[in-house]
């Protein structure tokens, strides 16, 4: 990345607040515009379909860039976040007119494919799911939430086959690790290609003391403390909503493996991969009231 030295004012307050969230597309706003830069204006170009400009044209090394309107950030962030990237949303927090100097400005959120909530769309009938893991006693503490309903689950899982079940069963797009993760691990998630998020410490907040009161196993614990640092870190709001978190074990309920599931068609068409003729869509098409838990 180049050095902020070399840039105006501006881009130096761009380049600090990236330097904050390499590892996500940063929408800087100006004016009616989020605007992106360098790496970032080049691969969201050829993925959004944008125009591709660039800053100081005439400068021996202009900088590339490229925007969308703010009335319209919504589709595409939704674009970005379902094909696996992270947005990270830059505001202005004070008004141009009082400033003095360079106009404030702050990340307000950080929206991930773990932690988008807003399913109008396709996805409306379908939970998405945000997990972590912590290892610890050859165990892996594995805690799921569904950020839309507040809904928090965990469990302690013994072997890699359990946890591939549990991942692929919630169809996760997203997972929080911290530094116990053994590297057989690393390998499993990598080939799963599920998005790998890391968060390795945890600050005490009051609104979680509720959620954790009902754990007592270590590595439950740890792995819903850095599912909920996650949170906090990413969403930057209150997260007053969310549930206590509930113990469950994986062999009280019918064993079924992810590749069962998958054949039998019960949410996703194996072949043609829409809903469309899966027991869900019957189910829909039915003029009773079904309760059917998956």
């Amino acid at each position: 990345m180049p050095e902020k030295t070399k840039h105006t004012p501006m881009m130096q307050q761009y380049l600090a607040v990236k330097e904050q969230y390499p590892d996500a597309f940063l929408f800087y706003r100006m004016g009616d515009f989020y605007e992106m830069f360098f790496q970032d204006a080049v691969q969201a170009a050829k993925i959004l379909e944008l125009t591709l400009t660039a800053r100081n044209k005439n400068a021996d090394n202009p900088i590339p860039m490229c925007g969308v309107p703010h009335h319209a950030v919504q589709n595409y962030i939704d674009i970005l976040v379902d094909q696996g990237y992270k947005v990270a949303i830059c505001e202005q927090v004070e008004d141009p007119k009082k400033a003095k100097g360079m106009v404030k400005r702050e990340v307000t959120q950080l929206v991930t494919p773990g932690t988008i909530v807003d399913n109008s769309g396709k996805d409306a009938k379908s939970n998405n799911y945000l997990t972590a893991l912590h290892y610890e006693n050859d165990r892996y503490g594995f805690a799921y939430v569904d950020l839309a309903t507040g809904e928090i689950h965990v469990a302690s899982l013994q072997g890699l086959d359990s946890l591939q079940n549990e991942l692929l069963a919630l169809a996760t797009k997203e997972i929080v690790v911290d530094q116990s993760l053994p590297t057989v691990a690393s390998e499993l998630l990598e080939s799963l290609k599920i998005l790998i998020s890391h968060q390795d410490d945890y600050q005490v907040q009051a609104e979680f003391s509720y959620v954790l009161q009902a754990l007592e196993n270590s590595e439950e614990l740890e792995a819903t403390k850095h599912l909920l640092m996650y949170l906090s870190v990413t969403q930057k709001r209150a997260l007053a909503h969310l549930q206590k978190a509930r113990h469950y074990e994986p062999n009280h309920f019918l064993k079924m493996d992810y590749r069962a599931k998958a054949n039998l068609d019960l949410l996703v068409n194996a072949r043609t991969k829409k809903k469309s003729g899966t027991l869900l869509w019957l189910l829909d098409e039915t003029k009773t009231a079904w309760v059917v838990a998956f």
